[in-house]
């Protein structure tokens, strides 16, 4: 029987970006954070320690990727997908069962009596009409549509000192 073990890291540093579209190469200034446990055979310090800074550098190598291209105002796909699937799932889940609640109160007002074969039928028409909600919703959200303002937010932040052309130093 094991005890639980705990390590956690915090890194501040620099992280090396290259865009997607222009090959524009940035860094940004991040911080990350990082956990490790193991409760089934104790684990060394050293195994913990190292799996919480690795947990903390790939912490680190997202929060690099939320940053637009200071040349183009590009944001990298992996963030424009973790975006789309975000806003996804909030439009997909509401949608799909207030679609069918509306679907099942206007049959019950026509029909009373109804069978389950149709009330099947309501769900997966429903089910469709959430997806495609979601899909719309997915394509708005995409970062990428407004290049200039993220080019300008790339800008602020390399007044600020964030973000800087090139390697980092």
């Amino acid at each position: 029987m094991g005890v639980t073990t705990y390590a956690t890291a915090s890194q501040k540093g620099w992280v090396e970006v290259e865009c997607e579209r222009c090959s524009t190469r940035y860094s940004c200034l991040v911080e990350g954070y990082g956990q490790a446990s193991d409760t089934i055979l104790p684990a060394s310090d050293d195994t913990l320690r190292d799996a919480a800074r690795y947990a903390s550098s790939e912490s680190m190598k997202r929060k690099a990727a939320a940053v637009p291209c200071p040349k183009c105002g590009t944001y990298g796909n992996a963030h424009v997908e973790k975006v789309e699937r975000q806003v996804g799932r909030i439009v997909f889940w509401p949608s799909l069962v207030v679609l069918t609640i509306l679907l099942f109160a206007g049959l019950a007002a026509v029909a009373p009596k109804t069978p389950a074969w149709v009330l099947l039928i309501i769900i997966v028409v429903a089910w469709i009409a959430a997806r495609i909600l979601a899909n719309v919703a997915r394509r708005m959200a995409d970062p990428n549509q407004q290049l200039d303002a993220n080019r300008r937010l790339a800008q602020e932040r390399m007044a600020r000192g964030t973000v800087r052309m090139g390697p980092p130093a």
